[in-house]
């Protein structure tokens, strides 16, 4: 007789998605943990929300910070793919997280297909520590709206997908 494992299924499927185009740092009037997105990230991320319909974006979850700019971001998709009663607010994704800090916490993150939405230095971190495991050096930057895929198999390792820039996202056509 085998043994099941115990606690939640691990995430079968992860989106990674930076924060839309924000107030920049040190504006006047804009404490750092308050900007919110800029309207030009509004429209842009409104935009790139064609993009996600068109690749079958469609999570059962969505996790963000709390912070104005991720908020807005995961408001916006959710609000966008119909799935607005599916967005949660998480402490895990503010902006002084670690890379690793979010790979444990996503280790034991149950669910089928979880969005994540958060800030960087981390998120562009971690899309290289997902694959390649802690101390890897960063490969690439997620810019801002630019959304990662992975496949996450039993074992728990992340298989990069696809990684798509917020330019590309908006000229895809459902």
């Amino acid at each position: 007789m085998s043994k099941l494992p115990k606690g939640p299924p691990p995430v079968r499927q992860l989106y990674v998605l930076r924060h839309g185009i924000a107030v920049a740092h040190g504006t006047p009037g804009y404490e750092e943990d308050e900007r919110p997105l800029t309207p030009k990230g509004r429209k842009r991320l409104k935009e790139q929300i064609r993009g996600f319909k068109a690749l079958g974006v469609s999570p059962d979850r969505i996790l963000s910070s709390p912070l104005p700019r991720a908020r807005e971001t995961a408001e916006l998709v959710a609000d966008g793919l119909g799935i607005e009663d599916r967005l949660e607010l998480v402490q895990q994704l503010r902006p002084a997280a670690s890379s690793a800090s979010i790979r444990r916490w996503l280790d034991v993150l149950p669910g089928d297909s979880v969005m994540i939405v958060g800030h960087d230095p981390a998120f562009s971190e971690l899309i290289s520590v997902l694959p390649l495991g802690p101390g890897t050096p960063r490969v690439t930057d997620l810019k801002k709206g630019g959304l990662a895929c992975f496949q996450v198999d039993q074992a728990g390792r992340y298989a990069m997908e696809w990684l798509l820039t917020p330019r590309v996202l908006r000229r895809l056509k459902p």
